[in-house]
């Protein structure tokens, strides 16, 4: 089971379970009313990394990278999934925006000071982008997603190495 619901890169959970315990989440936030954010996570000039470096030291950094991100959650709460390629999320149960967007921070900056070996090309750093939104009644896997998304675009926008957040205002 185990292998069946890991990325064998990372070690982090992989899409399949994403898909199959995300609405779970989704299910409990509606029925009792908790807050749930999600976090997207995106690995800046991940294809000048592999270019430079090849596919062994693109993985070193995908590797690195969650383990970094891992070590920053809830442990038995948070759970971080390799949705593709060099793009994460991290699913933040009985968080609020606020707390998740704070969160998102302390990982860039966790992030950006690691220091990643790469064998003979020696120790690089990289940064990543984050794109935060909070789960709102009606939500959809879908449009929950789509708002991270939008977010960690427009984080990218603003010239990577940024958290920008989804907030939806109510009328």
């Amino acid at each position: 089971r185990h292998l069946s619901v890991s990325d064998p890169l990372t070690g982090v959970f992989n899409r399949h379970l994403f898909n199959e315990r995300f609405p779970q989440e989704l299910e409990r936030a509606t029925r009792y009313g908790r807050p749930l954010c999600v976090i997207f996570c995106d690995i800046d000039h991940f294809k000048q990394i592999n270019d430079r470096y090849g596919h062994a030291g693109g993985d070193m950094v995908l590797r690195q990278l969650s383990s970094t991100v891992s070590g920053g959650l809830r442990s038995d709460i948070d759970w971080l999934v390799r949705f593709g390629g060099e793009e994460f999320v991290l699913v933040l149960p009985e968080t609020m925006l606020e707390a998740a967007v704070g969160m998102a921070e302390r990982l860039r900056v966790r992030v950006s000071a690691e220091k990643i070996m790469l064998g003979e090309a020696g120790a690089i750093t990289v940064t990543a982008s984050f794109g935060v939104a909070q789960f709102v009644p009606d939500d959809t896997l879908e449009t929950l997603l789509k708002r991270a998304d939008a977010a960690l675009y427009a984080a990218k926008a603003a010239g990577r190495e940024h958290v920008r957040f989804w907030e939806v205002r109510h009328a």
